[in-house]
């Protein structure tokens, strides 16, 4: 009846939930962990991506541009906030199952979708750094206006989809208004998000590579193993035990490259975006499925 990226929304939301309970120490020990690992598997898995975009001298000086662009804002003390509103959210959105043809019917949809989620995402975190700035009761209207929007986009799509998808198309904003109640008593931080994030991404590939074969699972195993175990040795609870403000540095700056890598390399964002890093004379952008394990660790 649900979808398997609901299965594995719940799955993330679950494991954020018992980090929380391990303590603070812990629990920015594994979203360090996670992260990096995220990063590193990322970047490994877009391997057919970067080759397309530097098979063109443009699409290469853009990739490099904004990489560069995008990593420099850490020394400019940008918020990652602000970048990850974007990049959480459109993949949230264009993962679904129901928006990967991008059919134009659906196309007020989607970005209503989106707008719901930004609206959601910075009422949730109002009391972050990089958003407090925004008036809460502009929030409050956002997220009404954008919830009547998406609805009624929604009610007029409903034929469109199977009950499958229409679960799939509510249950993380349901779950981000449940967000948006808890966080009237409780504080939410984006690291909350991140590691939904990175824990969903650990889990979305593996329907494809299951498809592929026990190898592709294993290969994909042992590179997590190997991963998690080295950045924990590096992390302040492990035996080199490198310093948490170099640690956390360190987080950053592979999250701004990150970021700014996956809008020239991903599919899950609005197509014209994806556009912009189209090799001139290829095909349209391809919108991978989820049975075609491409970058699946984070540049989707």
């Amino acid at each position: 009846m649900v979808s398997v990226n609901t299965i594995f929304r719940s799955l993330a939301l679950l494991f954020v939930v018992t980090a929380c309970m391990l303590g603070r120490e812990t629990f920015q020990m594994i979203v360090f962990v996670l992260g990096i690992s995220h990063y590193v598997l990322a970047a490994l898995y877009s391997h057919r991506q970067f080759k397309e975009v530097f098979s063109s001298v443009r699409t290469t000086v853009l990739l490099a541009l904004l990489t560069a662009g995008g990593t420099s804002l850490y020394f400019f003390k940008v918020p990652l906030v602000w970048l990850t509103l974007f990049h959480h959210n459109f993949n949230e959105v264009y993962l679904r199952d129901a928006f990967r043809t991008r059919s134009q019917d659906t196309k007020r949809l989607r970005l209503s979708a989106v707008l719901l989620n930004i609206c959601l995402f910075c009422a949730i975190l109002r009391t972050s750094p990089g958003l407090k700035f925004i008036n809460h009761e502009f929030l409050g209207v956002g997220v009404i206006a954008s919830t009547i929007w998406y609805a009624v986009e929604l009610l007029g799509c409903r034929r469109l989809f199977t009950l499958r998808e229409l679960i799939d198309n509510t249950v993380y904003e349901m779950v981000s208004f449940g967000m948006l109640a808890l966080s009237l008593f409780q504080r939410v931080h984006p690291a909350h998000y991140f590691l939904y994030h990175f824990v969903y991404w650990a889990l979305y590939p593996l329907p494809g590579m299951l498809k592929k074969g026990p190898g592709s699972v294993a290969t994909y195993a042992a590179l997590n193993a190997v991963l998690l175990s080295l950045i924990w040795a590096l992390s302040p609870n492990g035996p080199l035990g490198l310093s948490a403000p170099f640690n956390n540095s360190m987080f950053q700056i592979f999250a701004f490259a990150h970021i700014s890598m996956s809008f020239a390399v991903s599919a899950a964002q609005p197509t014209w975006i994806a556009r912009i890093f189209r090799v001139p004379g290829r095909a349209a952008v391809r919108l991978p499925r989820e049975d075609k394990t491409l970058a699946t660790i984070g540049f989707r």
